[in-house]
């Protein structure tokens, strides 16, 4: 009974929120995203906020529809909540749960810092603590959603958590867990793209990578090995980082690592100067050699993965190419690229 209850309370809070979307993450459809280039699309996304184009007219927001799916949210949050989110009922939890991804921006952002924090640690706290399988899920699904609204996007904060909650239940035993999980990944990869590129928020024109992209993308690698509805999200994840990834480096820094090894016998203490810069190109290598792993990780999934997985590789190096720090003339794969990528980006219509 409580269960219908939540499923009720979810549903009743989406419609007065202004929530469009769908909850099918495990259909083969192609999975639209959150965020396009410089303009959102109006199609549904799995239980994704929908955005659409930024004209001057959708800034003004309907104020009756907004006050009343506030109230709500807040009555739910102060009345409901915090009873069956900690219900002895998996069922009910994971439903309680699920009424965050249902959430909209909008709403989000109208609500106290207090409130904010109620629905960020819950969900937070569901993903990484909760023994059941359905809830992990049902909060992973609450974290995609959520991450990809601005002002939570912008957190370095938040989105630590975030990453830490996901990537937990990447290694969960159930493909279903998986799933969410890679899908969350993705959309947290694509608010942070969104936000370096359209927002400028953060400081990615250094020469080396964040911990966070550096954390992203192994974990998004790792998931390319993973089954296809898995790999998709993954191959997407990757697409989203590349775009940002610092790809400032070449193969023939590699020479000025070994020419910089054999310029001093003094030893290379952390104040020595030497230190800093070998230090320096030897991170800028390693980011080269993690975009190499990226690549092969495209090349591989779109010779093994479904059509689905093959769309995604597609638009995946679409982004890659978009990536201004790239230097394609000092890219072995770009000399010889795979025929198999460029016979099935043909193969599909668009």
């Amino acid at each position: 009974m409580l269960v219908r209850l939540a499923d009720v309370l979810d549903e009743c809070l989406r419609a007065v929120s202004g929530f469009q979307g769908t909850e099918d993450l495990s259909d083969d459809k192609m999975v639209d995203v959150p965020f396009t280039s410089d303009c959102i699309r109006m199609k549904k996304v799995s239980s994704a906020p929908s955005y659409e184009l930024e004209y001057k007219d959708h800034d003004v927001v309907n104020s009756e529809e907004c006050e009343s799916g506030i109230k709500q949210w807040c009555e739910a949050m102060e009345k409901h909540m915090p009873l069956i989110l900690g219900h002895s009922s998996a069922m009910v939890r994971a439903a309680s749960v699920t009424c965050f991804a249902g959430m909209t921006s909008s709403v989000f952002i109208s609500f106290t810092k207090e409130k904010q924090d109620f629905i960020l640690s819950s969900s937070v706290h569901a993903a990484v603590h909760d023994n059941a399988s359905s809830v992990r899920s049902a909060a992973c699904r609450a974290i995609g959603v959520i991450s990809c609204f601005p002002q939570v996007c912008q957190s370095a904060e938040v989105l630590e958590k975030f990453i830490y909650a996901v990537e937990i239940n990447t290694r969960d035993a159930l493909i279903s867990v998986r799933i969410t999980a890679s899908w969350a990944l993705a959309n947290i990869c694509d608010a942070i793209r969104h936000c370096v590129r359209i927002l400028h928020f953060g400081q990615m024109d250094s020469n080396s990578n964040p911990q966070f992209i550096i954390s992203l993308s192994e974990c998004a690698l790792r998931l390319t090995e993973d089954g296809d509805k898995v790999k998709s999200n993954a191959v997407r994840a990757l697409g989203y980082i590349s775009q940002i990834f610092n790809c400032s480096t070449s193969r023939s820094q590699e020479a000025s690592v070994h020419n910089l090894n054999q310029r001093t016998e003094a030893p290379l203490t952390s104040e020595n100067p030497l230190t800093c810069q070998r230090r320096c190109l030897l991170d800028s290598l390693e980011d080269f050699h993690r975009l190499e792993k990226i690549v092969q990780a495209f090349i591989s999934c779109i010779t093994t993965g479904n059509v689905k997985v093959q769309w995604n590789v597609c638009h995946a190096l679409g982004n890659l190419f978009l990536n201004e720090t790239l230097r394609l003339q000092d890219m072995d794969w770009y000399l010889c690229p795979p025929p198999s990528a460029a016979n099935v980006c043909s193969e599909i219509k668009m």
